[in-house]
């Protein structure tokens, strides 16, 4: 497969990583457009070993891995980034929607998903911040789960509760 161009990581990311850290995660990224697989690799494995909170390079690294063949550690590599930076999940099924792979970005997303769901104190930041990605994706039924767990475990939340009547006005637009 010819390479994909690689996204930009979310801007909450970037205010996140130091200038040298950021410096690194762009020429991983532009090693990764010039196709330079082995090298763009090195790159974001050089970063996380710097920066273990930078998601955009385990999607890098996860992006690499999917045209290397290897699907099974490239979702790991996504799931690792979702969960680290829930503002990815947008970046994350662009960028493999644009490869033809947004099965495996959906798989990703329904593990953390389910993971979060599962937890006996959800992080309701986390659910909001997963909800808005994934409504903002068109993804509205698994938005309004979430954002409905986040108020759960945030009741009376005015943001959330926004949040919530938004997607919800979305999929009503939708459907009728």
């Amino acid at each position: 497969d010819p390479p994909a161009p690689a996204s930009p990581s979310a801007p909450e990311e970037h205010a996140a990583l130091s200038p040298t850290h950021q410096r690194g995660l762009e020429a991983a990224q532009e090693l990764e457009r010039r196709g330079e697989l082995d090298r763009s690799a090195a790159a974001y494995r050089e970063l996380l070993g710097q920066a273990p909170g930078a998601g955009g390079a385990y999607i890098g690294l996860g992006r690499i891995l999917l045209r290397q063949g290897n699907a099974g550690h490239a979702q790991g590599m996504f799931i690792k980034a979702l969960v680290l930076s829930p503002q990815h999940a947008g970046e994350l099924v662009r960028s493999l929607a644009r490869e033809g792979r947004a099965a495996v970005a959906r798989a990703a997303l329904e593990k953390v998903i389910t993971q979060a769901l599962k937890e006996p104190e959800p992080d309701s930041v986390f659910l909001q911040r997963l909800g808005i990605q994934l409504r903002d994706t068109g993804q509205l039924t698994q938005a309004e789960t979430l954002l409905r767990a986040a108020i759960k475990a945030r009741p009376g939340d005015p943001a959330l509760e926004q949040d919530l009547a938004t997607t919800l006005k979305l999929k009503d637009v939708i459907t009728q």
